[in-house]
């Protein structure tokens, strides 16, 4: 797997393996931001968005539409959070 910073708070993960590893990938990350809030080994408030898209050999999309499908996908989790947490 590769990890590497887009900028300012955005990282990208390129990993092998199919929908299912992509989803235990997600799972790990989250417990271990969920882990470090609930340790204090972070001072500030700690939230994470995550947004996937995956590659199929049948459809190639280059690594640009890759990206801008995963940061859809991210923005689509942020939006779902915020409408939750709106009182009614």
């Amino acid at each position: 797997d590769l990890v590497a910073r887009l900028g300012g708070d955005e990282f990208a993960v390129l990993a092998t393996g199919d929908e299912s590893a992509a989803q235990v990938l997600q799972t790990r990350i989250l417990a271990a931001a969920a882990t470090a809030r609930a340790d204090g080994a972070t001072p500030f408030e700690l939230s994470l968005s995550i947004g996937m898209a995956q590659h199929d050999p049948a459809e190639p999309r280059a690594l640009a539409q890759l990206l801008s499908s995963a940061d859809r996908a991210m923005y689509e989790v942020k939006r779902s959070r915020k409408s939750a947490a709106r009182p009614r």
